[in-house]
């Protein structure tokens, strides 16, 4: 009788340890993803405004076509350093989410054409964040910061003339984590 009571509550209290463990494995994953997922938007984000800096900075004004351009060869290497080194495409669009320049260095591609409008709607007056193939023009997810570029023009006004984008494969988060478990 003794031994099948201790056996009994052996198998229960030693169920209840390996469901808590269970448990903190679970919670520890959830907060690492969550860690990962902020760290890497934040990176992206940040490369974003320095590309979106450098694009201001480099920019003039075209009073014959009214427009305003972007020096590409002072862009082109920036983009190219900053997209392999965060293993991420970056690209700047105009204010009608047409690709201008960029570097896709995670997708391979050569362009990505024309962002959605509503992208556009919401990256024009601040930052855009998501995860997603941005409307189909990518063929799996991705993590997608963008940041306006502002210029000012002759009479003091603050213009956004573009939208540099940043992204990076959201398939990233599993090789990661395999990387971990092993």
């Amino acid at each position: 009788m003794q031994k099948s009571l201790f056996k009994k509550y052996l198998r229960i209290t030693s169920f209840i340890i390996a469901m808590c463990f269970v448990f903190l494995i679970l919670v520890m994953i959830a907060l690492m993803s969550r860690q990962w997922r902020d760290d890497k938007r934040e990176l992206l984000g940040k490369n974003a405004s320095a590309i979106a800096t450098l694009a201001s900075n480099n920019t003039t004004y075209d009073a014959g076509n009214d427009v305003y351009v972007v020096n590409e060869l002072v862009m082109r290497p920036f983009i190219q350093a900053f997209a392999k080194n965060s293993d991420a495409d970056i690209f700047i669009t105009n204010v009608s989410g047409e690709c201008l320049l960029g570097e896709y260095q995670k997708s391979g591609k050569e362009t990505l054409g024309t962002l959605p409008e509503e992208v556009v709607a919401i990256a024009l007056p601040g930052q855009y964040a998501a995860q997603g193939t941005l409307s189909g023009l990518y063929d799996r997810p991705y993590y997608v910061v963008g940041v306006p570029v502002h210029v000012t023009d002759e009479d003091g006004v603050l213009r956004t003339i573009g939208i540099v984008f940043s992204a990076t494969s959201a398939e990233s988060l599993t090789a990661y984590w395999m990387e971990t478990l092993h």
